[in-house]
């Protein structure tokens, strides 16, 4: 009883008694038998009394069913604004009494699966908690791997795909990342190897040929002898032709091309040097790629009459399978041709 007399819910009081009993006096809320209610100043003794024939201490109104602060009203409590859940989850609502009893209409929203978007949306209270995924790109050589991880509410891949290089052939590898390996190799000479940079095509080949040679087999492909007009096109020469054909003799890792003394400085724009070390020498006008074997390459100036390997290269509308196949018809006339002198030579001397 004492429980139902003296309410706790002292926050939710909508209008209190400002009256105040004298001191030894208690205000007790009595109830007539017409059912109309008024406040009695008692003395402390009689408390009991009036308790026992069901009246009650005057106070603060409480969500209890009964007239807490005898102004005939019973619960008269207004509705206190509530909130409830996290997140996505976040919700409103009311808190009002009825039947004595304080009821809350809120409601948290449903969960859902945690995405990237800056949102609770799983309302565990922590915001975009998701896990970093592996991650794979690039093709061939290019290929890499990484983490897409959320970042800011985004979705980042730290994946980034290699840089492509010239197709190397007969090394079962997509060098430049095209999704196919060794492409265009099924018909090249085995002394040469196929390579592209900025959309035109080359045919670096080993063998021994001076410069007035090196100059005619690339003509019979319609191709012309290869000019160095950039320090990335050199580099895609000399590493093209050390990784297909590996780090062997002087004279072997030695390519004809047609840039001339006269007409190159000491260095690229970069500032590293063209020349060998100790070249230009005077030994010629023409140049030859040297020098990958142990050392940095170089070029080097020399007579024509030297032989070496060469460098053919073809404008970008030149098809690579193109000039692969003229390059293996042409060798092919080549050796009849020879054959046929041959013969006619032995017939004579006969």
């Amino acid at each position: 009883m004492t429980t139902r007399l003296i309410s706790t819910m002292t926050l939710l009081l909508a209008a209190g008694s400002a009256y105040a009993a004298p001191a030894g006096k208690v205000d007790i809320c009595h109830r007539s038998g017409n059912g109309k209610t008024q406040i009695l100043n008692v003395s402390s003794n009689a408390v009991s009394a009036h308790v026992g024939h069901g009246d009650h201490i005057v106070g603060p109104e409480a969500c209890d069913g009964i007239d807490n602060d005898c102004d005939g009203l019973v619960d008269e409590i207004a509705p206190v604004a509530s909130t409830c859940g996290v997140g996505a989850c976040a919700s409103t609502g009311w808190i009002t009494c009825s039947g004595g009893a304080l009821t809350d209409s809120c409601a948290p929203g449903a969960p859902s699966a945690e995405t990237c978007d800056t949102i609770d949306n799983d309302c565990n209270g922590q915001t975009d908690d998701i896990a970093p995924t592996p991650s794979a790109c690039g093709l061939g050589g290019c290929s890499a791997t990484g983490f897409v991880s959320c970042e800011a509410g985004a979705l980042i891949d730290s994946c980034t795909p290699g840089a492509p290089s010239a197709e190397v052939c007969s090394d079962g590898t997509d060098n430049d990342c095209d999704g196919q390996a060794d492409e265009d190799c099924s018909s090249t000479p085995p002394n040469c190897v196929a390579a592209s940079y900025e959309g035109h095509s080359y045919l670096i080949c080993q063998g021994s040929k001076n410069y007035d040679q090196a100059a005619a087999e690339c003509t019979g492909l319609g191709m012309t002898l290869a000019h160095m007009d950039s320090e990335g096109e050199n580099s895609l020469v000399v590493t093209t032709a050390l990784y297909a054909f590996g780090c062997i003799s002087y004279s072997a890792t030695s390519y004809w091309v047609s840039n001339l003394k006269s007409e190159t400085g000491s260095s690229w724009t970069s500032g590293n040097p063209i020349w060998a070390s100790g070249e230009p020498n005077g030994d010629g006008n023409h140049v030859h790629l040297i020098r990958y074997c142990g050392q940095p390459y170089g070029w080097n100036d020399v007579p024509t009459g030297y032989q070496w390997g060469w460098v053919c290269e073809s404008a970008p509308d030149t098809g690579m399978n193109d000039l692969v196949s003229e390059y293996q018809e042409y060798q092919d006339a080549t050796v009849e041709e020879e054959g046929e002198a041959d013969e006619e030579g032995g017939g004579e001397g006969e």
